[in-house]
């Protein structure tokens, strides 16, 4: 929507019968649909945080060291070859291990790597995983702080 509000003086599409009113109208309707599309985004991320406590079992050093990392944008179309790659691991997941994957995308709290992953034989604590599309490498800085986090607060049965 911000893209379509940025664009909004520039669409080709206007005819000469376009009235200022009209634009007028475009602009209020998109405006409204920011806001939203907003809330239900804040209101989806806050339902992930609340899967996330449960899952972690209530322990805040993993909820913690997990939320390590930079602040939550927007889910942007820029990632949307990354957002299919992580939907295709967890597919694959569910099938091959029937094991469970929460996206850290949709939480406020988990922003280290991509997904945690709770299997059935190891229920009480997940493992994270970062999903990169191929041609694609993950930070050193990220690396560094996963692998911090496996080591320290989620091995520890």
């Amino acid at each position: 929507m911000d893209t379509q509000l940025r664009r909004f003086s520039y669409r080709k599409d206007l005819q000469a019968t376009t009235t200022v009113t009209d634009l007028e109208a475009d602009r209020q309707q998109a405006d409204f649909n920011h806001t939203l599309y907003t809330r239900i985004g804040q209101q989806y991320r806050m339902v992930g945080d609340a899967l996330g406590w449960q899952l972690y079992g209530f322990q805040s050093l993993p909820i913690y060291a997990l939320g390590l990392n930079q602040s939550p944008g927007p889910i942007s179309n820029s990632r949307e070859c990354g957002a299919e790659a992580e939907k295709e691991e967890i597919e694959r997941l569910w099938d091959k291990q029937g094991a469970f994957a929460l996206r850290h995308d949709y939480t406020n709290n988990l922003r280290v790597w991509d997904l945690s992953v709770f299997s059935p034989d190891r229920p009480s604590m997940g493992e994270i995983m970062e999903i990169k599309v191929e041609g694609r490498k993950v930070k050193s800085r990220q690396k560094k702080i996963g692998q911090i986090i496996k080591v320290k607060f989620l091995n520890n049965d």
